[in-house]
């Protein structure tokens, strides 16, 4: 999973979501601190940052309403149909659905 580096945060992040890697640097190896995928939600759904208002009113605005209405949230174009999204989302299940059973098969081994 990618990490992402957060600079200054003042916001407290669960513990196994922050890491302290040292990383070489121009200046030789210093010690910085990560936050994983989960964590950057976390801090910026919780942020007072300007930055981070058009994020967290997109997440909230769309996409959360989005998965509690049809159980995912798909980015489509304008010119995209009812029924083209209706035929992406099969899609998406299927290749879910396939991912599934390869994951199941390959335990079963």
């Amino acid at each position: 999973m990618p990490v992402m580096l957060i600079v200054k945060c003042q916001i407290k992040v669960r513990c196994g979501d922050v890491h302290q890697i040292d990383t070489p640097t121009s200046s030789g190896i210093q010690s910085m601190t990560f936050v994983n995928e989960s964590g950057m939600y976390d801090v910026i759904i919780r942020s007072d940052s300007e930055n981070a208002k058009p994020f967290r009113k997109w997440i909230t605005s769309d996409v959360l309403p989005a998965i509690r209405k049809t159980g995912g949230y798909i980015v489509n174009k304008k010119e995209d149909t009812p029924e083209i999204i209706i035929i992406m989302a099969r899609a998406v299940l299927l290749a879910q659905a396939s991912i599934d059973k390869l994951k199941s098969d390959n335990i079963e081994k």
